[in-house]
């Protein structure tokens, strides 16, 4: 079901912090922009003791959704629980764990668990190889760790979600990887292992060659992810074909067949909306014309206000007296979905 469902958007559900959250008739505008996947983050606040206060809201958002046919995935990310980098990337312990990556991996499954039959699918941390300053957010070896462990308790118990899907923390492309005539950069190090990070001073194990993954991979084959997810923000003319379709090969000469899932990538506005509409059609052609891509989700559904006009990337402009204005890159994303006309 989930590989048939190639489009998605990504959208706010809940800002604990402001108390915003989606109604019935934003889950309507997502269901008319014809988007069958949407993605969104799921927050602890307004505190960061218990992920237990917000979850019935994400339960009832995400069932507008569900309801409207549209399947949802949420993301677990650094803001479902809140640390900084030191504690996060503390030593592993004898069983390659360490406090961060095994309370965050109890409250994924928490979280798996309740929203259970209505939220099946999960990507388990965002952008682990953005640097925090200058390494990874979180080390390749730390990032395996959470990523089985995340696994295990959501998918071994089975009073938490062993039907659950796992898509591994989209990697943002910093760099290009080989097979686009170009050095390895530190996306393909990130996985595969070596110096990275802003000035080449991480040394990374990488993702494959992690702990986690190599014990998972020899105890149970796969990996603790079903999907490899990555952010690719290239120019799609020139390099983000060929960083895919290398991510791609080199995927699976570690033996992991699973779909890529683009769990975001989008194109900056700069105050050109034809020029983003050109371009969004040319990503999804990119995109969608490689069979070992599983799902592409559009970064973002919605554009506010308070947003820059330059570094904005919505379908829709939510205006502030409650209106809906379609951005014109709006039109191109419903005609690469295959349909038509407007709000």
């Amino acid at each position: 079901m989930w590989e048939s469902r190639r489009y998605g958007v990504d959208s706010v559900a809940y800002d604990p912090s402001s108390g915003f959250q989606i109604t019935a008739n934003w889950a309507d505008d997502v269901k008319h922009l014809g988007a069958p996947v949407v993605r969104f983050k799921i927050d602890s606040r307004p505190t960061d003791d218990s992920i237990e206060a917000v979850l019935p809201t994400y339960l009832s958002l995400a069932s507008l959704y569900r309801q409207r046919g549209i399947l949802p995935f949420a993301v677990l990310t650094g803001e479902t629980l809140r640390t900084g980098y030191d504690e996060r990337n503390a030593p592993l312990d004898g069983s390659n764990n360490n406090a961060y990556i095994e309370a965050f991996s109890h409250r994924a499954a928490r979280i798996a668990q309740f929203l259970k039959g209505v939220v099946d699918v999960f990507e388990t941390w965002n952008e682990p190889n953005n640097w925090d300053p200058v390494c990874p957010n979180l080390s390749s070896n730390h990032f395996g760790s959470m990523l089985y462990y995340s696994a295990h308790y959501i998918k071994h118990d089975p009073t938490i979600n062993p039907d659950a899907k796992i898509i591994s923390g989209g990697l943002f492309y910093h760099e290009n990887l080989p097979g686009d005539g170009v050095t390895p950069g530190w996306d393909y190090i990130y996985l595969n292992g070596g110096q990275s990070g802003q000035g080449g001073v991480c040394t990374e194990v990488g993702v494959y060659n992690s702990a986690g993954a190599t014990f998972w991979h020899s105890t149970y084959g796969g990996y603790p992810w079903d999907y490899l997810g990555v952010h690719p923000y290239h120019s799609p003319k020139t390099v983000a074909g060929p960083a895919l379709d290398a991510t791609r090969n080199y995927q699976l000469s570690k033996d992991d067949p699973g779909d890529i899932w683009v769990s975001e990538f989008g194109v900056r506005l700069d105050n050109n909306q034809p020029q983003q509409a050109t371009e969004l059609a040319e990503w999804y052609n990119l995109v969608l014309g490689r069979a070992y891509v599983g799902a592409a989700v559009w970064h973002k559904h919605e554009m506010f206000p308070k947003d820059d006009f330059v570094n904005a990337f919505g379908l829709t402009n939510y205006n502030s007296d409650g209106t809906i204005d379609p951005s014109q890159h709006f039109d191109s994303w419903r005609t690469c979905q295959g349909r038509t006309g407007g709000f």
